[in-house]
C-alpha cells in the first residue's frame, strides 16, 4: 500500500508511474492514480505486482507527481522458481475498518502446478494490544485442488479498540509447506450519530443506501424543477423579444407613413 501525504497544506491530483529497474517479460504492477489529495490529508493506493517468469532480485520504483513536485520510492522485488506443485495464498495489501465494526473479505489460495492437499489456515494480529482488533478464517481447513479454492477472512473491532494500524499475518500450512501473507488492518475511529449507534452493520449499509436513494430522488426533484423554471424562462424572454422586435416594426411603418408626425 502506498500513502501519499500532504504537509504544510499541500494539494492536488496525485499521478502514479512504477518502473522497474531491469526488464523482465511479465513483471509489471497495477495501481490506482489520479486521486486528489486534499490539505492535511492522505490518499492510498494498493500496488499489485505480478511476477515475471525469470527469477531473480529486482528493484521497482514507485514515483508519486502533483503538479512540478515528484517523490520517489524504490523497493526490491524477489522472484522465486517454482520447482515442484506449490500453492500460494493471497491477501490484498490493506484493509480498513472501524471501531465497533467488522467486514468480510474473500481471500484465495491458488494452487501450482497441480498442487492439491488439505491446508490448515491460521491468522495472527500484530501489535496484540487489549481490545486489538481480531480476525477469524473460514473455512480454517481446506481441501486444495488444482481448481484453487476460496476462504473468507473477517475483521472485526469493538468500542475499546485503539484506533491506529495492526499488521495482520495469515499462514497456510499443508505438510512440509508453510507460507504467510501480511497485510496492513487499518482501525479508524468511530463516533455514533445523535440518535444512537445503529444495532448492525448492515442497519448502517442500509440506513446509508436510502438516505442516499432520498438524497438522489430530492436532487432529480429540484433539477427538474429549475430545468422547467428555466425553460419557462427562456420562453418569457424569447416571447419578450419577440414582441419587443414587433413593436419596434411596427413603429418604423408608422414613421414611414406619418414621417412628419413621428419624434
Amino acid at each position: 500500500m502506498l500513502t501519499v501525504s500532504s504537509l504544510n497544506g499541500f494539494q492536488g491530483t496525485v499521478q502514479i508511474n512504477v518502473s522497474f529497474g531491469t526488464s523482465v517479460a511479465g513483471l509489471g504492477a497495477g495501481f490506482s492514480t489520479g486521486m486528489y489529495l486534499n490539505p492535511g490529508d492522505q490518499v492510498n493506493t494498493d500496488v499489485m505486482l505480478t511476477a515475471g517468469k525469470t527469477p531473480g532480485n529486482y528493484t521497482y520504483t514507485v514515483t508519486a507527481t502533483i503538479g512540478e513536485v515528484s517523490h520517489n520510492l524504490t523497493l526490491p522485488v524477489r522472484i522465486v522458481p517454482v520447482s515442484k506443485p506449490d500453492f500460494v495464498t493471497r491477501l490484498w495489501g490493506s484493509y480498513s475498518i472501524l471501531q465497533d465494526w467488522n467486514v468480510s473479505i474473500q481471500e484465495q489460495l491458488t494452487s501450482i502446478d497441480g498442487f492439491q492437499g488439505d491446508v490448515s489456515l491460521a491468522a495472527s494480529v500484530s501489535p496484540s494490544l487489549p481490545d486489538a482488533p481480531s480476525v477469524a478464517l473460514q473455512p480454517a481447513n481446506i481441501h486444495l485442488t488444482p481448481n484453487n479454492a476460496m476462504y473468507t477472512v473477517s475483521f472485526s473491532s469493538n468500542r475499546e479498540t485503539p484506533v491506529g494500524n495492526y499488521v495482520v499475518t495469515v499462514s497456510a500450512v499443508s505438510g512440509t509447506y508453510v507460507h504467510t501473507s501480511q497485510a496492513l488492518l487499518m482501525v479508524g475511529e468511530y463516533r455514533p450519530p445523535s440518535g444512537g449507534q445503529p444495532s448492525s452493520n448492515s442497519t448502517i449499509t442500509s440506513s446509508s443506501t436510502v438516505l442516499s436513494s432520498l438524497r438522489t430522488a430530492y436532487g432529480n426533484i429540484v433539477s427538474s424543477v429549475f430545468s422547467d423554471i428555466r425553460s419557462l424562462l427562456l420562453l418569457g424572454a424569447l416571447t419578450g423579444i419577440g414582441v419587443a422586435v414587433t413593436l419596434g416594426i411596427l413603429k418604423r411603418l408608422s414613421w414611414m407613413k406619418h414621417p412628419d408626425g413621428q419624434p
